[in-house]
């Protein structure tokens, strides 16, 4: 695991590093605002999900 600051698109700099470092899983939170929300995935997340060059999770922040 690393932790790592950089300065761009949160779905495009996670979709670089997933690239750049052939990750085998790649991890996302979800941060819901309660109710009906909750169910839906964020804008990143779903990016991820839909074009990650690898099986990604999305786990809800608490």
């Amino acid at each position: 695991m690393e932790q790592r600051v950089v300065r761009d698109h949160a779905a495009r700099a996670l979709l670089d590093a997933a690239h750049e470092q052939e990750v085998d899983l790649r991890v996302v939170r979800h941060f819901g605002h309660g109710g009906f929300v909750e169910a839906l995935l964020g804008s990143v997340s779903q990016y991820c999900v839909h074009h990650a060059p690898c099986p990604v999770v999305v786990r809800h922040a608490v």
